[in-house]
């Protein structure tokens, strides 16, 4: 994965969710629950993980896919950002 600042990186995954969720990525809040804030379904979620796979490079093993992980827009910045010191 690139060096992204944590600017970016808020930017990045504001714009997936906000195509996912066919809504303005300015109108998501980093704590709002993707499911019961936001609506996010299953199929949305799976959509999600494999646009995060594909823009930032990495592979999700099962054990990631857990939908706790991916609560919020703060959980999957979180998520990534230990991804990559990992």
């Amino acid at each position: 994965m690139q060096q992204t600042t944590a600017h970016e990186l808020e930017a990045k995954v504001k714009s997936i969710l906000a195509d996912i969720l066919k809504c303005q990525a300015a109108t998501i809040e980093a704590d709002a629950n993707l499911t019961t804030d936001l609506g996010m379904d299953s199929i949305q979620f799976l959509d999600m993980l494999a646009n995060l796979e594909e823009q930032f490079g990495f592979e999700l093993d099962v054990d990631d896919m857990h939908p706790d992980r991916f609560q919020s827009a703060q959980a999957i910045i979180r998520f990534i950002q230990g991804r990559a010191t990992a």
